[in-house]
């Protein structure tokens, strides 16, 4: 907003509800160790920050092993190259070693994180108040 990003303040401000959607999603699927949606597959979620520099996505089945990595976001390369699967499978493996398990019910690893990530949302939230008023005083 203080770039003047947003045309209308208040599509900002449905962002972070939608945000704080996803976040409560999330939290939902850690606690139930399941996928939400028609799937609903097992899931297990750990937090690791080396990872918030990588953005790869490993997908596979028995059939098929395939890995996508952003590259000039939104693009991506994919490859299904059973030697890069692989060896990026034991890279996130040891990532995950060394993650935190937020999966779980009453797990204080996820309950940590998640109260950060919803204060995070929340100084947003003050923030585009903040500004939103101080548009309309301009009016």
């Amino acid at each position: 907003m203080e770039l003047r990003a947003f045309k209308n303040p208040e599509d900002a401000a449905s962002l972070i509800t939608h945000i704080e959607s996803v976040i409560s999603n999330c939290v939902l699927m850690a606690e139930q160790c399941k996928k939400t949606g028609s799937n609903g597959g097992s899931l297990t979620l750990y937090n690791n920050r080396v990872l918030h520099t990588n953005n790869i996505i490993l997908a596979g089945n028995k059939e098929q092993k395939m890995i996508f990595i952003t590259h000039d976001n939104p693009n991506f390369i994919y490859s299904e190259d059973d030697e890069l699967y692989k060896y990026s499978e034991n890279w996130l493996d040891k990532l995950k070693s060394s993650g935190q398990l937020l999966s779980g019910s009453q797990n204080p690893n996820a309950s940590d994180y998640f109260r950060t990530l919803h204060n995070k949302v929340e100084i947003a939230k003050k923030k585009i108040r903040g500004l939103i008023s101080r548009d309309d005083e301009m009016l």
